[in-house]
């Protein structure tokens, strides 16, 4: 069964609001001259990243970016942003971190900004006063005040200035997203917290068709037409062609009979609580196991619902404060890759085994699954991120739907529950055909990577990749192998110096190539990258790369294929 949680939870409004960003001006005391602007951005509660800019006492114009974390003090009656590790963009000299501290306004049930401090290498501590503290619209901002912390070869500046680009499909072959969407909005229970989801859910996915240039076919079972029958019946009449998207997404009651083994629920599809539940009920992995069987080019299967064993009985919970949030713009080029080019199967569920799954029955509420899921996703087609993944965006739906049950007052025994999904192959680009093909289209397989370290190219020492593939269809034109470097949790490393870079300011290696022959098997292909281009500072750092072949001799060339993870420690 799902849990019922009364609470007052974070929530999406109907498109996003998974990242905020705040323009926040301050000052320090006894420093009247210098003002500080900020352009501070929160993803949800994960903390963020911020970009300092003020003059120093040369007039020099500086820029610093430090990341933060958000913390709560003195029983939840101040929640502060810690400013970590700051780092110069722009200008010279030394910065220490920034906090920013809001108290929490009960009469409105949210934090407003309070107060900024500096604590010093030496112990003491700046205090300030925060003059404002303003919710920014990203599809309004200007790009002369972007400007002032963005290059305009950084990805955000590029995602959310640069012109997307378009598909000129004709009607027999422009791709569609279908939504199937059932939701249990008349259960006396948690009815109002499915309707919130249904209503979420529905103007997320229209906006990201509406983004990716595809058409969208909802189809919404729900109040009197919430039965088996009506679901099965959706999942039969389903005729998706080979570049179409499927979403199902299911908002109710879940189980699982003590004798099963699949790790999914069965989601409870009963009219009512009379009515056999062995007949009215459907595994999460049926759903998934019949789109698969459609052989759509992406199916993502979602079930927000308890995997607990049936009989266990319901209880009621409290939950948190907020700040207020702003609205945002997706990127497009974001929702494209995601939803248009990319190809595969995605399956997750709200719970573990045995785990219950908590809701808010509130106005705006929801379950706590749909809400980190819509935050993740929120985040991965947003105009800050480099290149949105399934992997990593399941992966922090799981870590933030974990963080929200342990934060929220369930009366359960253990109110945490964890998601389980699986990606299958979902990660691999599908470049949309716009038109009648009438040659074969390239393509291309990694069969090997392996790694040189410590060697030696033009009296610079650092990695050598090494790659074997396979390329077919592709005679006589130019293609770049190209490797992409991260840190263990998926963050690009930021390039300095523009000599081993990407178009948005990201490290990156590349060797191009040309095959001779129709289908060509290269052997040994080569990228090497100087360890100082890694802009690593000193210690030990976990990494990771990975290689992707693309049409043309520009990295932003059609995809062809893309490597699993390699990962290398760097000490420096």
């Amino acid at each position: 069964m799902k849990r019922l949680v009364l609470a007052l939870l974070l929530v999406l409004p109907c498109i996003s609001q998974a990242i905020s960003v705040y323009y926040v001006n301050y000052q320090f005391a006894g420093d009247d001259k210098t003002v500080y602007e900020a352009f501070l951005v929160r993803n949800d509660a994960n903390g963020g990243f911020i970009r300092v800019r003020y003059n120093d006492a040369k007039q020099q114009e500086c820029l610093v970016n430090m990341a933060f974390t958000e913390e709560y003090r003195e029983g939840k009656q101040y929640l502060l942003f810690k400013g970590a590790n700051p780092v110069f963009m722009k200008g010279t000299g030394s910065y220490n971190p920034d906090y920013f501290w809001f108290k929490k306004d009960p009469s409105a049930n949210k934090y407003n900004s309070y107060s900024v401090s500096s604590p010093g290498t030496d112990g003491t501590t700046l205090n300030g006063t925060i003059s404002s503290f303003k919710l920014l619209d990203l599809g309004k901002l200007s790009e002369e005040f972007v400007a002032k912390f963005f290059d305009a070869d950084e990805n955000f500046y590029q995602n959310l200035f640069a012109e997307t680009e378009t598909f000129d499909y004709s009607d027999d072959v422009q791709p569609t997203l279908h939504l199937v969407l059932a939701a249990d909005t008349w259960d006396k229970t948690i009815g109002s917290s499915c309707r919130a989801e249904e209503t979420r859910v529905y103007n997320y996915f229209e906006e990201i068709a509406h983004q990716s240039g595809m058409k969208f076919e909802p189809t919404i079972i729900h109040d009197g037409s919430f039965t088996k029958q009506n679901v099965t019946n959706a999942l039969d009449g389903l005729q998706p062609a080979g570049n179409d998207a499927v979403v199902f997404y299911y908002s109710g009651h879940g189980f699982r009979f003590n004798n099963d083994t699949d790790p999914y629920p069965r989601i409870d599809i009963r009219t009512n609580d009379f009515a056999d539940i062995q007949s009215n009920s459907v595994s999460l992995s049926y759903v998934y196991n019949t789109l698969k069987n459609k052989k759509a080019r992406l199916n993502l299967v979602l079930g927000d619902c308890c995997n607990s064993f049936i009989g266990l009985p319901r209880f009621v919970s409290g939950g948190n404060t907020n700040m207020d949030r702003s609205l945002n713009t997706l990127s497009g080029n974001n929702c494209k890759l995601l939803f248009l080019q990319t190809k595969g199967n995605i399956i997750a569920t709200a719970a573990t085994k045995g785990q219950y799954a908590l809701c808010d029955n509130g106005p705006d509420g929801g379950g706590l699954f749909t809400k980190a899921f819509l935050n993740a996703l929120d985040y991965q087609l947003s105009t800050f991120n480099a290149k949105p993944t399934w992997t990593a965006l399941m992966s922090a739906t799981k870590n933030q739907t974990a963080i929200y049950s342990e934060n929220s007052s369930c009366r359960a025994d253990v109110c945490r529950h964890d998601p389980i999904f699986y990606v299958d192959n979902a990660d691999k680009p599908a470049v949309p055909t716009p038109g009648p093909v009438t040659a074969a289209a390239p393509k291309a397989s990694l069969e090997k990577i392996w790694v040189e370290y410590n060697v030696t190219e033009n009296n610079q020492q650092g990695l050598r990749i090494h790659t074997k593939f396979n390329i077919y269809n592709y005679k006589a034109t130019k293609g770049n192998c190209i490797a992409y470097f991260y840190t263990n949790d998926g963050t690009p490393l930021k390039d300095y110096n523009k000599r081993y870079y990407t178009n948005t300011g990201y490290v990156s290696a590349n060797t191009n190539f040309e095959p001779m022959y129709e289908n060509t098997l290269f052997n040994d292909l080569t990228i090497f990258i100087p360890y100082d281009e890694l802009h690593m500072q000193s210690g030990s750092h976990d990494l990771k790369f990975r290689v992707e072949l693309h049409r043309g001799d520009v990295s932003n060339g059609y995809t062809l294929t893309v490597s699993d993870w390699q990962y290398f420690n760097f000490k420096k």
